[in-house]
C-alpha cells in the first residue's frame, strides 16, 4: 500500500485508511454522517473482504464478509437480542444459516431473499416440538415432521404453517393417517382417512381435532363425521355418524353373528333401536342398551 490518509466529503462521511494510486484501498475505518460505523477492508473504494459494520440508531451490526459494499459471504448479524450466523448475498440471508430469536426459537438450514426458504430445522424454546422439513416464505411448506416432546410424531404436508394434505399422526394410543386440512372458519382440523388404536380397534371415516393450543398441535384427534369402527376381537363394526368420538345419528351394529343392530343415538347411546335378523325388525325401547360383544346378547 502506498501510504495512509484520512478523507472529508461534502456529505458528512469521513474515511480513514489505507489508499493505494490514491483511491481507498486495503484496510480502513469509514465514519458515515448518520453515526454508523465501518472498520475493514476496501478494494477500489468500495467495501470489499472482510470488516465490522456497527449501525448507530438500529440496535444491530455484522461482523463478516462483504462484497462489493454489501454483506456478501459469511457473516454475523447481530440484533438487540435475536443473531443469525450464516451465509449472505447481496446484503440478505442466503444460503445455510443459523438463527436464534429474543423468546428462544432456533432454526438451521437454508435461506432465500432474507427468508426461510428450503430444508431446515426448527427448535422451540420450551422443546414442545421440533419441526425438521421444508419451508417457503418463513412457513412450514411441503413435506416435513414434527417431533413433540411427549414422543407423538406427525409426517405429512404443510402448507402456510399447518396440515394440508396427507400425513401421519403417531401417538402411544393410536396411528392415524389420512388427509388434513384446518377450517379456518371454525379453528380446527379435520380430515378423513385411518385410525388404527392399540387395542385392535380402528376407524375408517372423518376426523376433528380440538382444543389446540397451537395451530400445528395434534393433541385432540376425535372421530366426527361419518365413519365406520371396526372391533377385530370381536368381529363386529359400527357405521354411521360420530360426534366428539362417540356416536351421534343414525348408525348400525353389524354383529359377527349377523345380527345387526339400527338406532338413533346421541353422546354415544341410543335414543331408540331396532334389531334387524334377516329383514325382520324389532324395536327396542330407549333403555335398551347395545353391548358390543355379540355374545353377550
Amino acid at each position: 500500500m502506498e501510504n495512509y490518509g484520512i478523507s472529508f466529503y461534502k456529505n458528512g462521511d469521513i474515511y480513514k485508511g489505507q489508499y493505494k494510486n490514491n483511491i481507498q484501498e486495503g484496510f480502513g475505518q469509514y465514519i458515515y454522517k448518520n453515526g454508523n460505523y465501518y472498520e475493514g477492508e476496501f478494494k477500489e473504494k468500495i467495501i470489499n473482504g472482510y470488516g465490522i459494520f456497527k449501525y448507530n440508531e438500529q440496535d444491530k451490526n455484522y461482523e463478516g464478509e462483504f462484497e462489493k459494499d454489501l454483506f456478501g459471504g459469511f457473516g454475523i448479524l447481530k440484533y438487540k437480542k435475536n443473531k443469525y450466523i450464516g451465509e449472505f448475498k447481496n446484503d440478505k440471508k442466503e444460503g445455510i444459516g443459523f438463527f436464534k430469536w429474543d423468546n428462544g426459537d432456533k432454526y438451521i438450514g437454508e435461506w432465500y431473499n432474507n427468508e426461510i426458504e428450503g430444508y431446515g430445522i426448527l427448535t422451540k424454546n420450551d422443546n414442545s416440538y421440533i419441526y425438521k422439513g421444508e419451508f417457503k416464505n418463513n412457513c412450514y411448506e411441503g413435506l416435513g415432521t414434527l417431533y413433540y416432546k411427549s414422543g407423538d410424531t406427525y409426517t405429512g404436508i404443510f402448507k402456510n404453517d399447518r396440515q394440508e394434505g396427507f400425513g401421519t399422526f403417531k401417538t402411544k394410543l393410536y396411528e392415524c393417517n389420512g388427509e388434513f386440512k384446518y377450517n379456518e372458519d371454525k379453528k380446527y382440523l379435520e380430515g378423513n382417512g385411518k385410525i388404527i388404536y392399540q387395542n385392535k380397534t380402528y376407524y375408517i371415516g372423518d376426523w376433528k381435532n380440538f382444543n389446540l393450543n397451537e395451530v400445528i398441535v395434534l393433541s385432540n384427534i376425535k372421530r366426527d363425521g361419518f365413519g365406520i369402527l371396526y372391533f377385530e376381537e370381536e368381529g363386529s363394526r359400527y357405521e354411521g355418524k360420530f360426534k366428539n368420538d362417540l356416536f351421534e345419528g343414525k348408525g348400525r351394529i353389524y354383529y359377527k353373528n349377523g345380527t345387526i343392530v339400527e338406532g338413533i343415538y346421541k353422546n354415544g347411546k341410543p335414543l331408540n333401536t331396532y334389531m334387524i335378523v334377516k329383514d325382520k325388525k324389532i324395536y327396542f325401547n330407549k333403555k335398551h342398551l347395545i353391548i358390543i360383544n355379540h355374545s353377550d346378547l
